[in-house]
């Protein structure tokens, strides 16, 4: 019988559907649930021990950025703390896998976050230690696949700094004998911190001083400046063209708007203070469901510092994060200002169908 020898712990990661928890169960056994559609099975950090070729190996399988249980700050909020728990324990990871489909035509806005959130979780250090696991082959055409691939380890923008850092790239073919041939690969691999380990656990950052909390922080701003032109255009529309016919439609825009602006600033909120649990109060007053659309905003946007850390915790934020997240703050406010202007402007129009008509045909 062949002595353990020692312990390997390895990472795998990736977007929703690319095979993390299907690897799992076929080299190590293990009996986790596997999804087959768009909806991730993986709501928190599962691993699996097991033995290979005389070592321990934990597999460690994390959710990915695309999750559709949980909000992206929390699971940052996940990974970090699990990590840093690891770190704090003396257990660092030999590697750490990334999958990725190779049937996928190209690399979307998910996929791109997914994998720019991992580069800022490892750090160019860790890049020795990371692999790329191409799957999915047999839903993709063997040429295209070569041809995709190709693409995948030359292009700057995907895989190329990964491997260039001493990073390398497999093909699972969802055999054990490939499975088997990526963990041979990290049995010799010096372990090495990840960098959000050094940076909470050594610099004793928070989660939204690190690297990976900043890019989710510069994330979570470019989806809503998105959505204040998106709200500017729909406001020079209405501003043009006064048909009191599409107010319906004007205020379910809105509505959509309303929603996205809420789980930004909830991401926002949750990045900014990870301890706190307390809703917002536009998520309290829309649960409550007892005022309209309009009271809901004005609410919200009338309330100061949603977004804010205690007293305490702001006196230690260098000058640049403070900048940095008052840049967020205040984009989150002026986009809800922007969707009370449009409320009052619908609201106006339908006071004007309903005095035209003598409130006969009263706006619905």
């Amino acid at each position: 019988m062949a002595q353990i020898s020692d312990n390997i712990y390895i990472a795998i990661m990736g977007g929703t559907g690319t095979g993390k928890t299907s690897f799992t169960n076929l080299i190590g056994g293990s009996r986790f649930l596997v999804g087959n559609g768009l909806e991730s099975c993986t709501k928190h950090i599962q691993t699996h021990k097991f033995i290979f070729e005389g070592h321990n190996i934990t597999l460690i399988d994390v959710p990915g950025f695309d999750d559709t249980n949980e909000s992206d700050a929390d699971i940052l909020k996940m990974i970090a703390d699990f990590l840093a728990s690891e770190y704090k324990a003396g257990r660092q990871l030999s590697g750490i896998m990334y999958l990725h489909r190779i049937s996928d035509v190209r690399m979307g806005g998910a996929s791109k976050r997914n994998f720019v959130m991992f580069e800022k979780l490892c750090g160019q250090d860790a890049f020795m230690n990371v692999a790329i696991v191409t799957t999915r082959w047999d839903q993709e055409e063997e040429l295209v696949g070569r041809a995709r691939l190709e693409e995948l380890k030359t292009k700057p923008q995907l895989y190329k700094p990964v491997l260039d850092g001493g990073g390398a790239i497999f093909r699972h073919e969802q055999t054990r004998e490939s499975a088997a041939a990526i963990l041979t690969h990290f049995i010799a691999k010096a372990s090495k911190p990840l960098l959000i380990q050094y940076e909470m656990v050594e610099e004793h950052k928070k989660v939204s001083e690190t690297a990976a909390g900043k890019e989710l922080e510069q994330e979570i701003l470019k989806q809503v400046e998105r959505h204040q032109k998106e709200m500017e255009e729909l406001l020079g529309e209405l501003k043009q063209n006064r048909d009191t016919s599409e107010l319906e439609e004007l205020e379910a825009e809105c509505k959509s708007l309303q929603e996205q602006a809420m789980h930004w600033q909830g991401e926002a909120r949750k990045l900014a203070n990870s301890e706190s649990t307390s809703p917002t109060a536009l998520d309290q007053d829309s649960k409550a469901g007892s005022n309209s659309l309009l009271a809901q905003t004005l609410h919200v946007a009338a309330t100061p510092n949603l977004l804010a850390d205690s007293d305490k915790d702001r006196d230690r934020l260098d000058p640049n994060r403070e900048r940095a997240r008052a840049k967020v703050e205040g984009a989150v406010k002026y986009l809800l200002d922007m969707i009370t202007t449009v409320l009052y402007t619908v609201d106006s129009l339908r006071r004007e169908v309903v005095g035209g008509n003598g409130g006969r045909d009263h706006y619905r």
